[in-house]
Order: C-alpha cells, then structure tokens, then sequence
C-alpha cells in the first residue's frame, strides 16, 4: 500500500529535526508521508527528492507537489544522488535481502549526514496493491536481522511492528 504506519514516525520527525538538513532523498515516497512529515518542521528552503518506483503514484499523490524533484525508477537500479538525508521508508521488505542489502548500501554512500530506515520487524504479510506488484512484501524483517544486515547503524527504536533505525 503507498500508506505505511505511523509507528515510529515522530521518532525519525524528531531525528530529523536536530539534523536540519538541506536536502533529503525520500526513496519509495508511496504517498508523500515523509514530505507532509518533515517540511513543516524544516526550514523552507529544504529540498526534497522522491525516487518512485510506481509511475500512477505521481500524479495520484500529487508527488510533483511535495518534491522539488520526482525521478520515477526503482530503487535496485538508480544512481542515487549525494545528499544530506536519505530515508528508506518501508521499502526493503519489497525487495530480496541480497538487493535490500544493496540499496541499504547505496543509501549510505548517497547520505552526507544521516540514513533512515522504516521497516516492519515482525510477519508482515502484503500482496501487490492497486495495480503494484512492487507493493507485495517478499522478505519478512526481525530487529536481530536488521542489526545483523544493515550496517553503520547508531540508533534505533522499536514499536511493536515497525522498527526504526538511523545510521
């Protein structure tokens, strides 16, 4: 679904915040959750990219509306661009461990200041949604995973079914 929970969303509205970045790369908008999220506590002049992998989700979501920049692509394959914060907001559970691990890498290599990571961390079952297959979950997380996988991780918190995570 292009919605996500809203656990553990002041957790990184609040990381955020004490970062000030100038610039934060949204990978897998869905909606624009992060974009509604963060610009209203951001200074202006913050510039927000999307990277979407579901072309409809643009104009469906008005996703040119809440990003100065939209690049429609998937995450696996695009060149992601340099910087402040990127946010990986529950996106690696659509994809194997192998390419999550790959875009988890990609994504700190992208991040001057800060990654983020929204993930469910307990058996999350979800098909294709509204004519997306790419919204079906193919790998289930757990906490110990996360921490074991992805690495350069400083900080995390869990709330029952999404974990959250910085590096």
């Amino acid at each position: 679904m292009p919605w996500s929970s809203s656990e553990g969303k002041d957790w990184i509205l609040q990381r955020v915040r004490e970062i000030q970045p100038s610039s934060v790369l949204d990978i897998g908008p869905g909606s624009g959750t992060y974009a509604k999220l963060l610009r209203p506590v951001l200074d202006p002049g913050v510039k927000f990219h999307a990277l979407e992998i579901h072309e409809p989700y643009v104009e469906r979501f008005g996703l040119l509306e809440l990003y100065d920049r939209v690049e429609v692509a998937d995450a696996r394959e695009a060149k992601f661009p340099r910087l402040d914060v990127v946010i990986l907001g529950d996106v690696l559970e659509h994809m194997t461990l192998t390419e999550a691990e790959d875009v988890w890498f990609k994504a700190r290599a992208a991040a001057k200041l800060a990654v983020f990571l929204s993930i469910p961390i307990v058996e999350y079952p979800q098909d294709a949604s509204e004519g997306n297959d790419h919204e079906a979950h193919v790998q289930t997380w757990s906490h110990p995973m996360v921490m074991g996988l992805l690495d350069g991780i400083k900080e995390f918190a869990t709330f029952g079914e999404i974990g959250v995570y910085r590096a």
